[in-house]
C-alpha cells in the first residue's frame, strides 16, 4: 500500500525563513514592548516582529484570521498586527480589563483575556471577532502570567500559583476543580499539551517543568530541572517537537533568554540570548490542509 503526502507541511517540517514565516517563534520582550521572532530549526534570532503600540506585553497568539494578538497588561487591551508584516492594525479589545496576562480564542472565534486586580484575583473575559465585549468568562482565579491554554478535550486549562496546581473549566467556563498538582511545581504560569498528549507546567519559583498524564492530571514527574532555567515564564513545542522555555529572570538580571531542550527527555540542547524579559512563546502555524490518500489498488481504465 502507497502513502501519498504533501511532506512540505509535515508537523515536523520548521518554515524557517521571511519575516511572518510559518513555524518560528514569537517571543513577547516584558520590558521593551516588541515581539521577536526566531527560526525555531535553528534558534537564530529573525529580527523584531511587532514593535509598535505594546505596552509590557505578556504573550501573542495568532487569531482565525490570521493576524497575531498581543495582550498587554499595563496597556489593558489587546492590539491586532498583521500576521505576516507585523505592521499594527488596531486596539482590537479594552472593555472590561484589568492587568491582562494572557489570551486564548475558543472553537467559535471568541477571544478570551484573562486579567487580574491589585489583589491578584484573575477574571476571564469574552470578546466576540469584532472585539466586542460579551462578557464575563470565569471569575475568582488566581492565575500567572500566560495562565491559558485549552487542551485536547476542549476544556480550558488555568494555572493556579495560590494553590500551585492546574485548575480546569469547561468550554462554557464552568468550573471543573483541579485537574494537576504536586510533583515540586511552585509558581506555575505557562503551560502547554505535549505531542505525547501530556501536561507540561512550567514553575517559575521552582525553576522547573513538571509533567502530568494529559488524560487524568497523574503526576508522571520533572521533565527539565536544568540550571538554565531562571524564573521560567512561557513553554511551546517547536514544530520539530522541541521544548523552548522562556526565562523572564525576574528575581535578578540575567536569565533573559530562551532555552531549547529535546522534547522527549528534556535534555539542555541551547540558549539564545538578546532579550528583555521573554514571557510568552508563540509558534505560528504551518498550513493543515494537505490531502492524505491511501490507495491499495490502483485499476486502469
Amino acid at each position: 500500500m502507497a502513502a501519498v503526502t504533501c511532506g512540505s507541511v509535515a508537523a515536523t517540517t520548521a518554515f524557517a525563513g521571511p519575516k511572518g514565516a510559518p513555524g518560528d517563534l514569537y517571543v513577547a520582550n516584558f520590558r521593551t514592548s516588541i515581539i521577536t521572532q526566531v527560526d525555531s530549526a535553528t534558534g537564530q534570532v529573525v529580527g523584531n516582529f511587532a514593535t509598535t503600540n505594546m505596552n509590557s506585553p505578556e504573550e501573542g497568539q495568532f487569531g482565525p484570521n490570521g493576524n497575531f494578538f498581543v495582550v498587554n497588561q499595563l496597556a489593558h487591551n489587546v492590539t491586532e498586527y498583521d500576521g505576516n508584516t507585523g505592521d499594527f492594525i488596531q486596539i482590537f479589545a479594552s472593555e472590561g480589563l484589568g492587568l491582562a496576562s494572557g489570551l486564548r480564542f475558543k472553537a467559535n472565534g471568541n477571544l478570551l483575556v484573562y486579567w487580574f486586580n491589585i489583589f491578584g484575583v484573575g477574571t476571564i473575559n469574552e470578546y466576540d471577532p469584532s472585539g466586542a465585549f460579551i462578557g464575563t468568562f470565569a471569575s475568582g482565579l488566581h492565575g500567572g502570567a500566560i495562565p491559558m491554554n485549552f487542551g485536547p478535550d476542549g476544556n480550558l486549562y488555568v494555572s493556579n500559583t495560590s494553590a500551585n496546581s492546574i485548575d480546569r473549566l469547561t468550554p462554557d467556563g464552568t468550573p471543573l476543580g483541579t485537574f494537576a498538582s504536586g510533583g515540586g511545581l511552585d509558581g506555575p504560569e505557562a503551560h502547554t499539551f505535549g505531542p505525547n498528549g501530556n501536561l507540561f507546567v512550567v514553575g517559575q519559583k521552582s525553576n522547573n517543568v513538571i509533567e502530568y498524564d494529559g488524560t487524568t492530571g497523574t503526576l508522571i514527574g520533572t521533565f527539565i530541572n536544568d540550571n538554565h532555567l531562571n524564573s521560567p515564564s512561557g513553554i511551546a513545542f517547536g514544530p520539530d517537537g522541541n521544548l523552548w522555555v522562556a526565562n523572564a529572570g525576574v528575581f535578578g538580571n540575567d536569565g533573559h533568554d530562551i532555552n531549547e531542550f529535546d522534547g522527549t527527555t528534556g535534555a539542555f540542547i541551547q540558549q539564545i540570548t538578546g532579550f528583555t524579559v521573554p514571557l510568552g512563546i508563540t509558534v505560528k502555524p504551518g498550513p493543515t490542509d494537505c490531502l492524505t490518500m491511501s490507495v491499495s489498488t490502483l485499476t486502469a481504465g
